[in-house]
């Protein structure tokens, strides 16, 4: 039982040092893209920039809406970390203590959650761009996760299984990526899309919303939002490289580096304009895939 508690809290803490060190990245990698240096300010080269931002944001007061249930208020960031945390249980890991016969249904289940817990903090702030915000996150959420969850079902298919071990042995063999290279396109909009990233930020858009669905959370409660969400984007880069290329380190590392260089290059889209790209664009065709994959086998 201590030995399982160790590992658990283990992986929590690999996983919120790996967020922390990401959001340095993603700064410093700015930085480079539009020519400017980047934080490197605290202590050696601004290496310890997310701590100091970490410690700023918990030091800052908390408050809620007047009109706000307190308890509804405050528990919905800590639900929405906990179930960002809960994708990484049924990864393929040496020495796991949790085997799940049907991980990849448990991964599309758990992605499924994160979505009431937008709309809960939509809805309970009270607030009008929180509650757009939070509409606007469950509409291309559920739109795009349609998409993913064909993409996946497809590699699974390919597998003959629905465990991320199996899969990953298969791929000792060929990646998927090469035989589903159709695939990878759509089912990058659809990583894009279900963790909000740029050019699919139309939740957080600082020129309609404020701040989205977050717009009435600071201090600690913001920082347990921005941990999720960083948390849920990094689980997306691992997922695609388990899936696409038997969990490359290398292709983690392009994913996060291209989720990056598209948020510092590419605007953001129309809300109806990502809606008719899901529908008329992305489905039809990776509905096409999985009908000939299902013909083929």
């Amino acid at each position: 039982m201590v030995l399982i508690f160790c590992q658990i809290f283990g992986i929590i803490v690999m996983i919120l040092l790996s967020v922390a060190f990401f959001s340095l990245f993603e700064r410093k990698m700015m930085g480079l893209i539009q020519m400017r240096k980047g934080p490197g300010k605290v202590l050696i080269l601004g290496l310890f920039q997310p701590m100091a931002d970490a410690m700023k944001l918990i030091a800052k007061n908390n408050s809620s809406p007047i009109s706000s249930p307190p308890m509804i208020y405050w528990l919905i960031p800590m639900k929405f970390m906990m179930i960002s945390l809960l994708y990484w249980m049924p990864l393929p890991v040496k020495g796991s203590w949790l085997y799940m016969q049907s991980s990849a249904l448990f991964i599309m289940f758990s992605m499924s959650l994160s979505v009431y817990m937008i709309i809960f903090i939509g809805w309970f702030s009270n607030s009008k761009y929180s509650l757009i915000g939070g509409m606007r996150s469950v509409i291309q959420t559920i739109s795009y996760e349609i998409v993913l969850s064909f993409g996946l079902f497809c590699m699974c298919l390919m597998c003959c299984s629905i465990n991320l071990m199996d899969i990953v042995k298969f791929q000792q063999l060929v990646w998927l990526m090469l035989p589903l290279m159709p695939m990878l396109l759509p089912l990058l909009i659809s990583v894009l899309a279900e963790t909000n990233r740029t050019p699919f930020d139309l939740t957080e858009g600082e020129s309609e919303l404020v701040s989205g669905f977050c717009v009435e959370y600071g201090g600690l409660s913001y920082t347990l939002i921005f941990l999720s969400e960083n948390a849920s984007m990094l689980f997306m880069a691992v997922m695609v490289s388990i899936f696409m290329s038997n969990s490359s380190q290398m292709m983690i590392m392009l994913m996060i580096i291209l989720f990056v260089w598209i948020r510092a290059t590419l605007p953001r889209i129309r809300f109806d304009s990502l809606m008719q790209m899901c529908w008329v664009f992305i489905l039809p065709s990776i509905m096409a895939m999985f009908m000939t994959i299902i013909m083929l086998m």
